[in-house]
């Protein structure tokens, strides 16, 4: 049993540490700006808005990551990066950063060679620094931080740094939508608030549902959405109810996975495919396509054979081009790839640009190696 524990744990915090940092799943990529562009393979990088507008000209020879609150970093040749602000794109506000998190709220978390984890202004100056004993630290989202210490034991601190929540979990998601995920010692699972108030169970100490829980638990990241979550049985039969518990789709033995997607559009899956439903939990899209990876109540994501299509909720193509790889940047614009090239649209599906490659590259975490 112990060798199971300790198993699932590994696993939950391998999906906490990738849907954090790899934002191909996460949601933390709606404070995203400006991205990365380059007009020719291996060539240099400028910068072009959600909206289609290029402002920054190739000028990086690194890529640099995405624009949040104003701010950039791009990678030196040694290894580390350098501060930017997409105002005056070409000043280096500051250098020598070892690791970096984007900025939210005027703030973010940066490390220095041989220093502990500070957060830092706009300016590049250290607004406060960390104590030693703390080896990773968020973003802030929400107006709070997720902070890790040397025993892996994870916490909250606010933007004077502070810390809010004590490190009391065996892990914590940075909160979005007002919520954060987290599981204590005795491997409950669950949402809380900004003042770490338990609102919402998803397992708990009985693990009946863990298997289930573990493999999918990149479902429960990303977060709340309308205040709906799917649950689980402890016979792996999904369905989806409320924040505050009520059920909306009963669990039962068809559905085999549910998941939120944006403004709270659940998709289910079954052994014919994936489907949509309504916030009613009235079925909307039947479950008939071989993958559906996005939903916003206007347009939604399908995938049928190696190909994604962007359709309306009529199930019509709102563009003649299929895609290789298809993704939500936020809900003002989507990115993919078609023929090889990066293609930037907006939230109409509409075309905006076309590019050798398009980067929406963002880390949230600054970490001691």
């Amino acid at each position: 049993m112990k060798t199971k524990c300790v198993f699932f744990l590994g696993m939950i915090i391998s999906f906490f540490l990738s849907a954090c940092d790899n934002t191909g799943a996460n949601r933390n990529r709606e404070g995203i700006t400006h991205l990365a562009y380059q007009e020719t393979e291996n060539g240099k990088w400028g910068f072009v808005t959600t909206e289609g507008k290029i402002v920054v000209q190739p000028t990086f020879q690194g890529m640099p990551t995405s624009v949040t609150d104003d701010m950039f970093f791009v990678p030196r040749q040694n290894g580390t990066y350098e501060l930017h602000n997409i105002n005056e794109p070409e000043k280096i506000i500051d250098v020598n950063y070892t690791s970096v998190g984007a900025f939210y709220g005027g703030l973010a978390p940066v490390i220095k060679q041989g220093e502990n984890i500070s957060y830092i202004n706009k300016q590049g100056e250290k607004v406060f620094e960390l104590p030693n004993e703390i080896i990773q630290a968020s973003s802030f989202q929400d107006g709070l931080a997720v902070v890790i210490n040397e025993d892996d034991q994870f916490g909250f601190i606010n933007m004077q740094g502070k810390i809010i929540i004590p490190l009391q979990y065996r892990f914590a998601s940075p909160h979005q939508r007002g919520y954060a995920l987290v599981m204590n010692d005795k491997k409950d699972i669950y949402y809380i608030n900004k003042k770490g108030e338990k609102v919402y169970t998803i397992t708990d100490a009985n693990g009946e549902n863990e298997d289930y829980i573990g493999n999918t638990f990149e479902i429960w990241i990303n977060g709340i959405y309308e205040n709906l979550v799917p649950y689980v049985t402890s016979e792996g039969t999904w369905g989806v109810k409320n924040i505050n518990g009520q059920i909306l789709v009963q669990a039962n033995d068809e559905y085999k996975l549910t998941f939120i997607t944006e403004k709270g559009y659940p998709i289910f899956v079954t052994n014919q495919g994936f489907g949509i439903m309504n916030k009613n939990g009235e079925i909307v899209i039947k479950d008939k396509y071989e993958r559906i990876t996005y939903c916003n109540g206007n347009f939604f994501i399908a995938k049928q054979g190696n190909e994604y299509t962007l359709l309306s909720m009529n199930e019509t193509k709102l563009i003649p081009q299929t895609f290789t790889q298809i993704s939500s940047i936020n809900e003002n614009c989507i990115y993919g790839i078609y023929n090889g090239k990066s293609i930037l649209l907006n939230k109409d599906c509409k075309i905006l640009g076309e590019y050798s490659m398009l980067s929406y590259k963002i880390s949230m975490w600054a970490q001691r190696y």
